[in-house]
């Protein structure tokens, strides 16, 4: 019977690329593509009454190099070296055979980077990137300044912000666990969707759980807000310490887009 981690399989047979690298490539070409058709939304104009967090002046092309560099240096690397230390892209089972998971594996495995997520991209956000120090120290003020009105800005960051945003908070929970290849390669891909939508301005779905981008459009705005809910996350953290937008600014409780009408 066919297997999702298939294609994945045969990718890094036919490469010769080890698996962190075919997932990084995935990763890179997924959210590359996703960007762009984001950025020809904004350039045309379609869509725009979708779009609500407006107002970032700098334009595609001045925040494409510096997030080339975070994915190539920074991302790229942690990636080989976590495999090569073998805590993480491990997907071979105790005979040495590629594992092909079952759905009801791969449930418990998402659930668990959604939580893993949530529970280390709150800490360094909330209590490092925004700490009094942390803030000038770590250039947070550099994915600040994006507004969250760009897709391409997910990844716009200074690269000592991007280590504790980005690799941390996807690498630490995928280190726990024992994972087939699709999942390996959808986790990133998916997880870099979610990322360019809420940073993107739109929201589409915004009654959907979940789905609206209203938490981290924000987050950007007020700053003192929603350190780690929003789109794919469990919103565990945010809600246990009371700092989601809706705890912090009670007039917005329940509001789910800019458009509704505040109490």
């Amino acid at each position: 019977m066919w297997h999702p981690s298939e294609p994945i399989y045969y990718l890094t047979r036919t490469s010769g690329l080890p698996l962190s690298l075919t997932c990084f490539f995935g990763h890179f070409c997924f959210f590359h593509l996703g960007c762009l058709v984001f950025e020809l939304l904004d350039k045309k104009g379609w869509l725009a009454g979708y779009k609500e967090f407006k107002g970032d002046q700098q334009r595609y092309l001045e925040l494409l190099s510096q997030v080339l560099f975070n994915q190539f240096f920074i991302l790229l690397p942690a990636m080989f070296l976590s495999e090569t230390f073998g805590i993480a892209f491990d997907s071979l089972d105790r005979q040495n055979q590629p594992l092909r998971h079952s759905v009801w594996e791969y449930i418990p495995q998402a659930a668990w980077m959604t939580i893993g997520h949530d529970l280390f991209f709150y800490l360094g956000h909330r209590f490092l990137l925004h700490s009094a120090w942390g803030y000038h120290f770590f250039r947070h003020d550099v994915h600040h300044s994006t507004k969250a009105s760009i897709a391409l800005s997910s990844m716009y960051m200074a690269s000592s912000d991007y280590l504790l945003e980005i690799c941390v908070p996807y690498l630490v929970p995928l280190c726990l666990l024992k994972a087939d290849a699709a999942f390996h390669f959808f986790a990133i891909a998916l997880g870099s969707l979610g990322g360019m939508y809420e940073h993107s301005g739109y929201n589409f779905w915004p009654r959907l759980p979940g789905l609206s981008t209203m938490a981290h459009g924000m987050h950007h705005t007020r700053y003192n807000c929603s350190f780690s809910d929003g789109v794919g996350s469990s919103n565990i953290m945010d809600g246990l310490f009371r700092t989601s937008y809706e705890h912090v600014y009670p007039k917005w409780s329940g509001k789910k887009s800019i458009k509704d009408p505040v109490m």
